[in-house]
């Protein structure tokens, strides 16, 4: 009760938010499989994860490595993609839905740590440009694990739906 009061208060910003929001998920999700980038460790990282839900090998304890270097990071990654593709299917895009969840998710996490400091106005703002940002929404398309990637340079490729 206490939210929807809140809403009708401030009903200009929650319509303004919402429109960025809807905006924002559709370039996210509009051609998600045809236009998903998939780099070469992150296919590295489905074939774990394909091979531990075709129960071959246990996920690893370890994350991937960071980079050329030996300094392996967290596994959650595989945790992630693991669960991804026991819902929606064994197939690479299925695997970077939580990628795609967490972009998505971004943005109202955005809008409100930004009220919390700033004007509403300006929190619109920010998450208007985080939703329209053209490296963010392709960033959303790239099953990315913790490494840092170059999703501008990564492989595209279409896999089975």
């Amino acid at each position: 009760m206490k939210l929807f009061k809140k809403v009708s208060q401030h009903e200009k910003v929650a319509v303004i938010f919402f429109l960025i929001l809807i905006v924002g998920i559709f370039l996210r999700t509009y051609q998600f499989h045809a236009w998903m980038r998939f780099s070469v460790d992150q296919a590295r990282d489905a074939g774990i994860v394909s091979a531990a839900l075709e129960n071959k090998e246990p996920l690893p304890l370890l994350g991937p490595k960071a980079g050329t270097t030996t300094f392996k990071l967290g596994s959650i990654y595989y945790y992630f993609s693991y669960i991804s593709a026991k819902l929606f299917g064994n197939y690479p895009d299925k695997m970077a839905y939580p990628s795609l969840l967490s972009a998505i998710l971004a943005i109202p996490l955005m809008f409100f740590l930004m009220k919390k400091y700033f004007q509403e106005k300006f929190a619109l703002a920010i998450i208007a440009v985080m939703s329209f940002s053209y490296l963010l929404v392709i960033s959303s398309r790239f099953s990315s694990n913790p490494v840092y990637s170059n999703p501008l340079m990564s492989l595209k490729g279409d896999f089975p739906k």
